[in-house]
């Protein structure tokens, strides 16, 4: 069950104060934007408390905010048309968004209620940027695509929190079972705006699913080692892990085509450095 906390943004700020600087909350924010401009939501919210969100209202965000967080959020914000006050709030209710929630490594939710021109705000007591199963398979077609099908989908996936684990994770082309009742301990969890690093202890052989949007370009390691990774249905990232402790790292590198354009910029200031010179002979650009 959440916890109502009138001043929860404040309470979670001062946890924030307490990082090493550059480092982000382990968790993230979920919010409604029912009666809000989407835009500025998205950007308000992470700003004023500091906390990471998985929302985005741009066509450039990772595919894992179009296939299901967005579908999420419209969950979302259909319960709180008509909330006014706490104990009504109706997410906790809902097992497909306290589900999503969850997945998504949310810990501070915040409504802004236009009827009284409150905001709500509460947080969820059980956390975590990984969950585990012994199961993957291809996602059948009536549960195709996870956001149109959402209720469904979390259904089938039947997470448990308590014990970060579900049932099963969707990754299309993927059939396999390990067996036994996998549960995973996070050691710990920090977070860069760039990096990720995330230290486990699985009990059995299992596959975790990671609370990270799937991306081409974006490194990962299992103890220091090159890992091959899944993307579930969803488009979190996936891996198979064995029985025992696990440094898992992210970090993004440049696409080739990134990189192509970077050399293309140095080559241009090269050729503009060569020009002017050049043509200023007692003018000197580096002193």
């Amino acid at each position: 069950m959440p916890v109502y906390i009138p001043s929860a943004k404040e309470s979670l700020h001062n946890e924030i104060l307490r990082l090493p600087e550059g480092q982000l909350p382990g968790f993230r924010l979920f919010f409604s934007t029912n009666h809000i401009f989407s835009l500025l939501a998205t950007a308000w919210f992470p700003y004023i408390t500091g906390i990471p969100s998985f929302l985005s209202g741009y066509r450039e965000g990772p595919l894992a905010v179009h296939k299901f967080t967005l579908p999420l959020q419209n969950e979302f914000d259909g319960l709180f048309k008509d909330v006014d006050n706490p104990e009504h709030v109706p997410a906790i209710r809902n097992v497909q968004v306290s589900s999503g929630l969850f997945l998504l490594n949310t810990r501070f939710n915040t409504v802004m209620v236009p009827q009284t021109e409150q905001q709500i705000d509460w947080t969820w007591p059980s956390t975590s940027p990984v969950m585990v199963t012994s199961k993957i398979e291809s996602l059948p077609d009536h549960l195709n695509p996870p956001g149109e099908n959402l209720e469904a989908f979390m259904g089938a996936m039947k997470i448990q929190p308590a014990t970060y684990s579900c049932a099963k994770l969707f990754v299309d082309g993927f059939t396999e079972d390990l067996g036994g009742s996998p549960r995973v301990e996070v050691i710990s969890h920090k977070v860069w705006n760039q990096r990720v690093e995330l230290r486990i202890q699985t009990s059995v052989s299992c596959f975790a699913s990671l609370s990270y949007a799937h991306y081409p370009f974006l490194g990962v390691t299992v103890n220091g080692q090159h890992a091959t990774t899944y993307r579930t249905s969803e488009g979190f990232i996936a891996l198979k892990l064995p029985v025992g402790e696990h440094q898992i790292e992210l970090e993004p590198f440049l696409s080739p085509l990134w990189r192509s354009l970077l050399y293309l910029d140095l080559f241009l200031l090269l050729v503009f450095a060569f020009v002017l010179t050049r043509r200023k002979p007692g003018f000197r650009l580096f002193f």
